[in-house]
């Protein structure tokens, strides 16, 4: 039995490349196909999320040619922003979230609004320019140089190839470059993401501290987050909590 379905669409602008995409409500099978992956490895999970996001657009900017360069040209925080517009267009414009009183252990639940409660700061400049949009330091001590930038989906991915700390793989990923006297190490594929994972293993603290702060300084705020208080029930304590929109996806699909 065949029917005639128009499915409702959203336009989304990414947060940090500014892409303009417009994206469809999902289905039920593709609901299933996201369940589908609940006990997989945690690099399965991410994989599968990609490419039920890449098959929700309707339509997407010239740049962006097929699913490999959306990886490519498509950042952490990019994804926040589909994942938002996803789930706005499929489920509506509230989220019910559910937190653990720390004062007395209370489970309260609350409903949050999407569009009144998200917090969204656009990167300043032309689509796509943030990819490029990278900062040098010098670090103190070892003084290896090293290009910091927006890591990307398949950065994300290239990560999650190896059995590493979430915290290295976060530095191993926004690490685009590193100049270690006459030799340059650029993080483009697997292989030369875990060759900069292990040098950044073997640095002083205070280096990897300056790489992580050169980040933060410059690309940090550009992002979409969704702060919420509520008061417990029980206690009456205010919580103050951050939605983490691809974790309610997940809880929503199953």
């Amino acid at each position: 039995m065949a029917f005639d379905i128009t499915y409702p669409i959203y336009e989304v602008i990414t947060v940090q490349t500014l892409a303009n995409y417009k994206i469809k409500s999902m289905t039920f099978a593709d609901e299933l196909e996201l369940r589908g992956n609940i006990l997989a490895s945690q690099k399965s999970i991410v994989n599968q999320l990609n490419k039920v996001l890449f098959k929700m657009i309707t339509e997407k900017p010239e740049q962006i040619i097929d699913y490999n360069t959306w990886l490519k040209m498509t950042t952490l925080i990019d994804r926040k922003s589909i994942v938002a517009g996803l789930y706005h267009i499929s489920y509506g414009d509230s989220y019910v979230v559910t937190d653990r009183c720390p004062n007395c252990g209370t489970t309260n639940t609350s409903k949050i609004n999407i569009t009144k409660t998200a917090q969204v700061t656009m990167y300043e400049g032309e689509p796509f320019s943030i990819l490029k949009d990278t900062i040098e330091v010098t670090l103190p001590v070892s003084k290896i140089i090293c290009t910091v930038g927006v890591p990307t989906l398949q950065n994300e991915l290239d990560a999650m190839s190896y059995q590493m700390d979430d915290k290295l793989a976060e530095i191993s990923q926004i690490t685009k470059k590193m100049v270690i006297g006459p030799d340059t190490v650029e993080n483009n594929d697997t292989k030369t993401l875990f060759t900069i994972s292990n040098v950044l293993k073997t640095l002083p603290a205070i280096d990897v501290k300056t790489i992580i702060n050169s980040f933060v300084d410059k690309f940090s705020k550009y992002d979409i987050k969704l702060p919420y208080k509520l008061t417990c029930t029980n206690c009456k304590n205010i919580i103050t909590s951050e939605m983490d929109f691809v974790e309610q996806l997940f809880r929503v699909v199953i």
